[in-house]
């Protein structure tokens, strides 16, 4: 979902800001047939709570959920290499999976992958190459359907 944080300079009170947000988000994915995530940006290396929330959203509706990372590391590397050698005993999962196991668990419920760059190679913000290789596995899921 698109950053909706443009109605913070329409709100009044911190409380309406957050409101607007959460209500424009809602209202966007009542409207939405799938979800396409990509649960870390390269230059976070985890997923954010906005992210998170969507794609529990759209688990709990039933919709499908298309997800993809640009970079092939997997989480495990990403957080170890963030966190550095003093925080190897951190329990970190090992599962060698694109993002937590829960985000992908999400995702593959609905029988298709967090999808990765297949030649190894981390692609920047605006590369499009696995975006569109997830848009294309939605595009075939929703010509299946009746």
């Amino acid at each position: 979902m698109p950053s909706l944080n443009q109605d913070a300079e329409t709100a009044a009170t911190k409380l309406e800001v957050w409101q607007a947000i959460y209500e424009r988000d809602v209202a966007m994915m009542e409207k939405s047939d799938n979800h396409h995530c990509q649960p870390h940006a390269v230059r976070r290396r985890i997923a954010d709570a906005g992210t998170l929330i969507e794609v529990g959203w759209f688990l709990g509706k039933g919709k499908p959920i298309f997800g993809y990372s640009n970079t092939p590391e997997n989480f495990e590397s990403r957080m170890r290499r963030q966190l550095g050698a003093r925080h190897a005993d951190l329990g970190i999962e090992g599962f060698h999976l694109p993002d937590n196991l829960m985000i992908v668990g999400a995702v593959q419920s609905g029988g298709y992958p967090v999808f990765v760059p297949t030649d190894g190679k981390a692609r920047g913000l605006d590369a499009l190459d696995v975006f569109e290789t997830c848009v294309e596995a939605a595009a075939q899921y929703f010509a299946k359907q009746p």
